[in-house]
Protein backbone atom coordinates (compact mmCIF):
# COMPACT_ATOMS: atom_id res chain seq x y z
CA UNK A 1 0.00 0.00 0.00
CA UNK A 2 2.69 2.57 0.84
CA UNK A 3 4.37 1.85 -2.79
CA UNK A 4 0.95 2.45 -4.25
CA UNK A 5 0.84 6.41 -2.19
CA UNK A 6 4.56 6.51 -3.42
CA UNK A 7 3.94 6.02 -6.86
CA UNK A 8 0.55 7.86 -6.85
CA UNK A 9 2.49 11.23 -5.09
CA UNK A 10 5.82 10.91 -7.54
CA UNK A 11 2.77 10.45 -10.38
CA UNK A 12 1.00 13.72 -8.95
CA UNK A 13 4.56 15.73 -8.72
CA UNK A 14 6.02 15.22 -12.05
CA UNK A 15 2.37 16.35 -14.05
CA UNK A 16 1.13 19.29 -11.57
CA UNK A 17 4.24 20.26 -9.70
CA UNK A 18 3.96 24.32 -9.46
CA UNK A 19 7.37 24.68 -9.24
CA UNK A 20 7.76 23.48 -13.07
CA UNK A 21 5.09 25.25 -14.66
CA UNK A 22 6.64 27.46 -17.22
CA UNK A 23 6.94 31.38 -16.89
CA UNK A 24 7.90 34.17 -18.96
CA UNK A 25 11.50 33.96 -19.69
CA UNK A 26 13.48 36.36 -17.44
CA UNK A 27 10.39 36.74 -15.30
CA UNK A 28 10.22 38.03 -11.57
CA UNK A 29 7.85 37.12 -9.01
CA UNK A 30 6.62 38.09 -5.81
CA UNK A 31 4.38 36.09 -3.31
CA UNK A 32 1.62 38.28 -2.31
CA UNK A 33 -1.32 35.95 -0.66
CA UNK A 34 -0.24 36.79 2.78
CA UNK A 35 -0.41 40.38 2.66
CA UNK A 36 -3.92 40.31 0.75
CA UNK A 37 -5.35 37.64 3.28
CA UNK A 38 -4.20 40.18 5.87
CA UNK A 39 -5.79 43.15 4.41
CA UNK A 40 -8.73 40.72 2.56
CA UNK A 41 -9.15 37.48 4.44
CA UNK A 42 -12.99 37.67 4.47
CA UNK A 43 -13.18 38.75 0.79
CA UNK A 44 -10.95 35.91 -0.81
CA UNK A 45 -11.72 32.57 -2.70
CA UNK A 46 -11.14 30.20 -0.51
CA UNK A 47 -9.65 27.91 -3.14
CA UNK A 48 -6.89 30.59 -4.03
CA UNK A 49 -3.22 29.10 -2.49
CA UNK A 50 -1.24 31.61 -4.24
CA UNK A 51 -1.24 34.91 -5.51
CA UNK A 52 1.72 36.18 -7.27
CA UNK A 53 2.66 39.71 -8.77
CA UNK A 54 5.19 39.12 -11.77
CA UNK A 55 6.83 40.86 -14.35
CA UNK A 56 9.15 40.95 -17.50
CA UNK A 57 11.07 43.86 -19.16
CA UNK A 58 7.74 44.60 -21.18
CA UNK A 59 5.04 43.75 -18.62
CA UNK A 60 3.39 42.94 -15.47
CA UNK A 61 1.24 40.28 -14.84
CA UNK A 62 -1.03 38.25 -11.86
CA UNK A 63 -0.59 34.68 -11.11
CA UNK A 64 -3.43 33.38 -9.23
CA UNK A 65 -3.32 29.64 -8.31
CA UNK A 66 -6.24 27.73 -7.30
CA UNK A 67 -6.99 24.32 -6.22
CA UNK A 68 -9.96 22.15 -6.52
CA UNK A 69 -10.53 18.36 -4.98
CA UNK A 70 -11.50 15.82 -7.33
CA UNK A 71 -12.70 12.45 -6.49
CA UNK A 72 -11.89 13.86 -2.82
CA UNK A 73 -8.61 13.41 -2.10
CA UNK A 74 -6.73 14.64 -5.52
CA UNK A 75 -6.02 18.05 -5.60
CA UNK A 76 -5.66 20.16 -9.31
CA UNK A 77 -4.31 23.13 -9.45
CA UNK A 78 -4.95 25.93 -11.87
CA UNK A 79 -2.32 29.03 -12.44
CA UNK A 80 -3.89 31.69 -14.48
CA UNK A 81 -1.78 35.00 -15.48
CA UNK A 82 -3.65 37.88 -16.17
CA UNK A 83 -1.81 40.73 -17.89
CA UNK A 84 -2.08 44.06 -16.01
CA UNK A 85 -1.25 46.34 -19.37
CA UNK A 86 -5.04 47.24 -19.00
CA UNK A 87 -4.36 49.22 -16.20
CA UNK A 88 -3.56 52.63 -16.23
CA UNK A 89 -2.93 55.33 -13.88
CA UNK A 90 -6.07 58.15 -13.08
CA UNK A 91 -7.36 57.39 -16.30
CA UNK A 92 -4.76 58.68 -18.54
CA UNK A 93 -2.52 56.42 -20.84
CA UNK A 94 -0.09 56.18 -18.35
CA UNK A 95 0.16 51.90 -16.88
CA UNK A 96 -0.58 51.81 -13.23
CA UNK A 97 2.07 49.04 -12.98
CA UNK A 98 5.54 50.20 -14.76
CA UNK A 99 7.84 47.31 -16.65
CA UNK A 100 10.03 49.72 -15.50
CA UNK A 101 9.51 50.11 -11.81
CA UNK A 102 11.16 47.02 -9.31
CA UNK A 103 8.65 44.20 -9.03
CA UNK A 104 8.78 44.95 -5.81
CA UNK A 105 7.72 48.70 -5.96
CA UNK A 106 4.80 47.07 -8.23
CA UNK A 107 3.47 44.19 -5.65
CA UNK A 108 3.38 47.16 -3.17
CA UNK A 109 1.70 49.60 -5.02
CA UNK A 110 -1.09 46.15 -5.88
CA UNK A 111 -1.68 45.50 -2.01
CA UNK A 112 -1.39 48.95 -0.98
CA UNK A 113 -2.94 51.15 -3.28
CA UNK A 114 -5.77 49.01 -4.84
CA UNK A 115 -8.98 49.25 -3.59
CA UNK A 116 -11.28 46.71 -3.46
CA UNK A 117 -13.29 47.77 -5.79
CA UNK A 118 -9.98 47.98 -8.28
CA UNK A 119 -9.50 43.97 -7.24
CA UNK A 120 -12.97 43.56 -8.56
CA UNK A 121 -12.46 45.39 -11.84
CA UNK A 122 -9.27 43.85 -12.98
CA UNK A 123 -9.23 40.61 -10.96
CA UNK A 124 -11.25 37.37 -9.72
CA UNK A 125 -9.81 37.26 -6.23
CA UNK A 126 -12.89 37.60 -4.37
CA UNK A 127 -15.83 35.95 -3.72
CA UNK A 128 -19.15 36.58 -6.02
CA UNK A 129 -20.93 37.31 -2.72
CA UNK A 130 -18.10 39.50 -1.50
CA UNK A 131 -18.07 41.70 -4.17
CA UNK A 132 -21.78 42.21 -4.34
CA UNK A 133 -21.62 43.66 -0.69
CA UNK A 134 -18.58 45.73 -1.32
CA UNK A 135 -20.46 46.71 -4.29
CA UNK A 136 -23.53 47.75 -2.02
CA UNK A 137 -21.19 49.69 0.51
CA UNK A 138 -19.71 51.59 -2.01
CA UNK A 139 -22.84 52.64 -3.58
CA UNK A 140 -24.03 53.81 -0.04
CA UNK A 141 -21.36 55.55 1.23
CA UNK A 142 -19.09 56.14 -1.64
CA UNK A 143 -16.08 55.16 -0.28
CA UNK A 144 -14.97 50.95 -0.25
CA UNK A 145 -15.15 49.52 3.43
CA UNK A 146 -11.39 49.96 3.77
CA UNK A 147 -11.90 53.62 3.54
CA UNK A 148 -9.62 53.59 0.54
Amino acid sequence: MLRDVVYVTEWYVSCYDLSRTPRPENAQVIEILPQLKAQYADYLRPNIVSVKFGQTKDKCYLEIATAELVAGYLQDETIRRTDLGFITDSGQDDLFFKPIASTTENARKFVSEFDEISIINCTDLFTHDAATAIYEYWNEHGSTPSGK
